[in-house]
């Protein structure tokens, strides 16, 4: 509502929660005729959430947004004038800070081995990863993206929750389009509000979807040669959360993502076949792209080596 680009609607998604959200969203509604509330008899899921209110919208560029994110008042006029200079771009986030001012993200990385991380954040120099480092997805917290390549290709529905981004974003690369990152359009995230700290939860499925979305995603080759190495480095952060954290059952959990790709790999395969037979990005192309090597070795290295100075 803050935005200096004043032609826009607003679109709230209530995934069936039980903490007053939609009553302040109804508020809001009786006060502004272009903020509409959609109300869920269930949690849908984030990506799935998030296709239901892009039917309903009109404009020709959609701005996904998180609940816990402010946007700097030109955030939209920046967006837009980045996807009109180029017809190729599909689409754009920009810089997101924490709500103290400390930078977040300015683009998300991924490492060969599916393993994610937010450019310039502080994981991202604890893991020694170069500045200049090329970004591979959009950050699904703040970015737009142009309707009709949306409505081609869509969230994942089988995702629920994490991954969403870098599988869209992987997809639209895949079809030979671009993704931008516009470092004037500024937002907010209060980063972890909604699921703070790593959890049971939370495990399962980023690791399931990290599974899930690079074999549907990746050559053959490729499958073959870096899944068994994504497995064990997995495996390796299930014993450490089990050995650091509580309570325990990361190990299971771990097991559990592997099953349930296991039991859905008839889809894995129709997906991998379908989206490789639109594939427009070559492998070596795919990788100009990538982290060379693990974010997660390169942070338990930093770690040692930090260690072993003091």
């Amino acid at each position: 509502m803050n935005q200096s680009f004043q032609d826009h609607e607003i679109i709230i998604i209530d995934n069936n929660s039980s903490d007053g959200t939609v009553t302040i969203a109804n508020n809001y509604c009786s006060k502004n005729k272009n903020i509409r509330l959609i109300s869920n008899q269930t949690n849908m899921g984030y990506g799935n959430a998030v296709t239901v209110s892009e039917k309903e919208s009109c404009g020709e560029f959609v701005a996904i947004l998180n609940a816990d994110v402010f946007l700097d008042s030109k955030w939209t006029s920046n967006m837009l004038s980045t996807f009109k200079s180029d017809e190729n771009i599909m689409s754009a986030s920009g810089r997101i800070f924490f709500p103290n001012g400390v930078l977040q993200s300015s683009g998300g990385l991924m490492d060969k081995y599916g393993a994610v991380i937010q450019r310039e954040s502080k994981v991202f120099y604890s893991s020694n990863t170069k500045k200049d480092s090329t970004f591979f997805y959009n950050d699904g917290s703040s970015f737009m993206v142009r309707k009709q390549i949306f409505q081609q290709i869509q969230f994942d529905s089988k995702l629920f929750l994490y991954y969403e981004d870098v599988d869209l974003s992987w997809k639209i690369r895949m079809l030979g389009y671009k993704i931008e990152f516009v470092p004037d359009a500024i937002s907010y995230h209060a980063f972890g509000h909604s699921y703070p700290g790593m959890t049971l939860s939370k495990f399962y499925y980023i690791n399931r979807n990290r599974l899930y979305v690079c074999q549907k995603n990746y050559s053959l080759k490729n499958i073959i040669c870096r899944v068994p190495v994504m497995l064990f480095l997995i495996f390796g952060n299930a014993l450490f959360y089990d050995f650091s954290k509580k309570p325990k059952g990361y190990t299971k959990i771990f097991f559990k993502a592997v099953f349930w790709n296991l039991a859905n790999l008839g889809l894995i395969l129709y997906e991998n076949k379908k989206l490789r037979s639109s594939n427009k990005l070559s492998d070596k192309e795919l990788d100009s792209y990538l982290l060379e090597k693990s974010i997660e070795i390169s942070l338990v290295k930093n770690k040692k080596d930090n260690n072993n100075e003091t």
